[in-house]
């Protein structure tokens, strides 16, 4: 091996310029002998020496971008609540995207805002439970399960869920046996 011969272009590039697609790199090129040392660039062939600046590919770019969309519905059914914007990926077209096709890091923060809903709320309203029926043995104990509307006065039952309506009576043990 003749001396100057031994010697080779040795190549060490920056970050590219895109975070996705195509771009480009500054890159340092050193002309460095078989034991790693630089040396004068005259040892290297010139015709073979890379280019300080070089085209760099990172990834495909995401396909679509974060759009704001419509809204949730209110968190209540009457009274106040909040509802919160809906952020989709949407590609170029309009159409929505899995969240996968947009950038993660570029994804927006969804608005939220209060809702007001007019409608009248209507609860069941629990009272304690009595004491038991018998003071020895077996007997009952009921309490008062009312519906009523936001300003606390009863109302009729059929305005409330008949299915959440807890039990006004239960069965209880009196005294010692």
């Amino acid at each position: 091996c003749h001396e100057e011969r031994c010697s080779s272009w040795k190549v060490s590039c920056g970050e590219c310029s895109a975070s996705c697609g195509n771009g480009w790199r500054r890159c340092q090129v050193q002309c460095r002998d078989d034991k790693g040392a630089v040396v004068d660039s005259s040892n290297c062939n010139a015709s073979a020496k890379p280019t300080q600046v070089q085209s760099c590919f990172k990834k495909f770019c995401p396909a679509g971008k974060w759009r704001l969309s419509g809204w949730t519905e209110c968190s209540v059914t009457c009274g106040s609540g909040f509802r919160r914007q809906i952020v989709v990926c949407g590609g170029v077209d309009g159409r929505v995207l899995p969240d996968s096709e947009c950038n993660g890091s570029d994804k927006l923060e969804p608005r939220t805002e209060k809702c007001e809903l007019r409608a009248t709320c209507f609860h069941w309203n629990v009272e304690e439970w009595s004491q038991c029926s018998k003071s020895c043995g077996k007997g009952n104990q009921r309490r008062k399960v009312q519906c009523i509307n936001s300003a606390g006065r009863n109302v009729s039952d059929s305005f409330c869920d008949p299915e959440t309506k807890p039990k006004g009576s239960q069965r209880c043990h009196g005294g010692a046996f």
